[in-house]
């Protein structure tokens, strides 16, 4: 009797371990090569000429910056355009995570050069933007 029940107990070992590679496999069905893979993106992106601070998406025409890339602690945001007149002011920064992807809609604003100036709490990051 012990040895029918312990080769029952083999046997469905054995018929879960073939549905876990079963599951498995359909799981990673129509995944390609070209996938980010996005627990490695940071990996990845090191060393490479891509600079994620500032990475403007002109198909959505917004803005992400990356305050963890910037140091993160952002206190302030200021968008100037070519003038020097603000267009955006965000006082209210300090209350974000230093990890923050911040994003900014240029949807309506008009075509040209714009600076940006995030201000942390020792230092001010100027960086320029042109909008198409």
């Amino acid at each position: 009797m012990r040895n029918i029940l312990f080769v029952l107990v083999l046997a469905s070992i054995g018929s879960l371990q073939t549905f876990a590679q079963n599951n498995n496999a359909q799981a990673n069905v129509g995944t390609t090569a070209s996938d980010i893979n996005w627990e490695n993106f940071e990996l990845e992106m090191e060393g490479t000429e891509s600079d994620w601070k500032f990475h403007t998406d002109s198909k959505s025409k917004t803005l992400f910056i990356d305050f963890e890339a910037l140091g993160g602690n952002m206190s302030k945001l200021i968008l100037k355009d070519a003038r020097q007149d603000v267009v955006l002011t965000d006082n209210q920064l300090f209350d974000l995570p230093a990890n923050t992807i911040y994003e900014v809609n240029l949807s309506k604003l008009e075509k040209g050069i714009y600076s940006i100036e995030l201000h942390t709490f020792n230092s001010i990051i100027k960086e320029e933007v042109v909008i198409q």
